[in-house]
């Protein structure tokens, strides 16, 4: 490592140096997320039921003018 490799070049050698240690340090990191998620995560939402109100409302004629195919007009 040379004088000037600054502190992400230092921060780069010490994880080459103690490659067990930081992959053990990534799995019980991701090993917490995990945790975290499932602990207080919002649960799945499984409901594709069509109750969205932006899908029932008719067009309007500017729009219906605009989706309708040249000569339907």
């Amino acid at each position: 490592m040379s004088a000037n490799s600054g502190l992400l070049g230092g921060l780069g050698a010490a994880c080459y140096r103690h490659r067990w240690l930081t992959m053990l340090a990534w799995i019980a990191g991701v090993a917490c997320l995990i945790t975290l998620w499932m602990r207080f995560g919002a649960p799945a939402q499984n409901s594709f039921a069509v109750n969205d109100p932006g899908q029932s409302l008719p067009l309007s004629p500017v729009r219906a003018a605009a989706c309708s195919p040249p000569g339907e007009q």
